[in-house]
C-alpha cells in the first residue's frame, strides 16, 4: 500500500509527476497546500510530537484566527485529525499537504 494520500497520488497522476513533488506543482489548485518549514507552527509540533505527526501523517502548519490549519498526507485519516484536535484544544482545518513534507520536518 502506498504511505501517500490519496489526493497526493491523484495529483500525481494527472501531472505524470512524481507524488513527492505533485504538492508543490499543484500549489494552490486542486486543495493541495504548499508546505515550507517557515509555514510550520513549532509550538504545536512539539505539542503533537513528531512521532504522533510521522505516524499519522499530520503537520501542524499555522493559526488562522482560532483555527489550526493541519496538514494531513490522507485526508480520509478523521481518527489522527480527530485526534490532534483533542490533544491541541483547537478547532482544526484539515489541508491536503505530501507525506513527504511532514518527513522534511
Amino acid at each position: 500500500m502506498d504511505a501517500r494520500g490519496p489526493a497526493c497520488r491523484r495529483a500525481a497522476a494527472r501531472s505524470g509527476a512524481g507524488a513527492a513533488c505533485a504538492p508543490r506543482r499543484f500549489a494552490g489548485a486542486r486543495g493541495l497546500e504548499r508546505t515550507e518549514q517557515d509555514k510550520v507552527d513549532p509550538r504545536f509540533v512539539d505539542r503533537l510530537g513528531q512521532e504522533f505527526c510521522s505516524q499519522n501523517g499530520v503537520l501542524p502548519l499555522r493559526m488562522v484566527g482560532s483555527r489550526l490549519f493541519l496538514g494531513v498526507a490522507n485526508p480520509d485519516n478523521l481518527m489522527a485529525i480527530d485526534e490532534a484536535r483533542h490533544k491541541l484544544g483547537v478547532s482544526i482545518k484539515p489541508v491536503v499537504i505530501c507525506r513527504a513534507d511532514i518527513a522534511a520536518i
